[in-house]
């Protein structure tokens, strides 16, 4: 029994296809006004409309293609789901040719995004470049916050015991397609862990992405238990496509 450090096969893939996003909408995203719909950026030159917020990932068109979901806005007409076209770190323009400077504000969220999800498992698991899919073999127990039947955004089920990750979106690092999760911690545990895997929590089958390796058994008693990813660059990111 082994965990090797690998990008699961069955990953490389199925990002091919299209299958996993990495593109994150931060949190909650509470819209602070509304742009009456003008102008010309949507399909065959449509008026779009755009919604100003905070939009920590925005910056440079990144979220351009997602789906955004609007919702609670006091004008119907900003309510529903459109294609962004643009976006900055303070805006967000999408196909909605109907918006509305009135009315109470609401939120935004992205009807397509991914939710990632990280396991720990102890040096009896077998993991590796042919794992396909998130595993309860060899999972560490419940402990402190690292607890059964973790629940992420909007109430999507996560397998036992696992923590939604938090990324950011991919950047281009050089001609490098990097990925970064942010730090995950698990506080008042006692974890004794050879490895983790991350898995798309998303989608059926729960498919997996990277098997991670520690190299030894790392422990916590009652303390904190945490997972520090590298840098978000050309040969040091977790992810990363040349």
């Amino acid at each position: 029994m082994a965990i090797s450090q690998a990008i699961c096969n069955s990953f490389k893939v199925q990002l091919l296809q299209g299958m996993h996003n990495f593109t994150v909408l931060t949190s909650t995203n509470t819209v602070s006004s509304v742009a009456a719909a003008g102008g010309a950026l949507g399909p065959n030159g449509t008026a779009c409309t755009v919604y100003t917020g905070t939009f920590s990932n925005g910056g440079s068109n990144a979220y351009a293609g997602l789906t955004l979901t609007f919702s609670g806005f006091g004008t119907a007409a900003n309510n529903g789901t459109y294609l962004c076209v643009a976006s900055t770190t303070t805006t967000v323009t999408v196909t909605n040719p109907n918006g509305a400077n009135s009315g109470g504000m609401g939120t935004v969220y992205a009807s397509g995004q991914n939710i990632f999800a990280i396991a720990l498992y102890t040096s009896s698991a077998t993991l590796g470049a042919s794992t396909t899919a998130y595993t309860a073999t060899n999972e560490v127990g419940s402990s402190g916050t690292y607890v059964t039947g973790g629940i992420g955004p909007g109430g999507a089920s996560l397998a036992s015991n696992a923590m939604a990750l938090v990324s950011t979106t991919p950047i281009l690092s050089t001609s490098t397609a990097c990925c970064l999760f942010n730090t995950i911690s698990w506080t008042s545990a006692t974890i004794s862990a050879a490895g983790a895997l991350i898995y798309n929590a998303s989608l059926g089958g729960q498919p997996a992405v990277i098997v991670l390796s520690f190299g030894a058994t790392y422990s916590s008693t009652n303390g904190t238990f945490s997972i520090t990813f590298p840098g978000q660059s050309a040969g040091n990111a977790i992810i990363q496509l040349a």
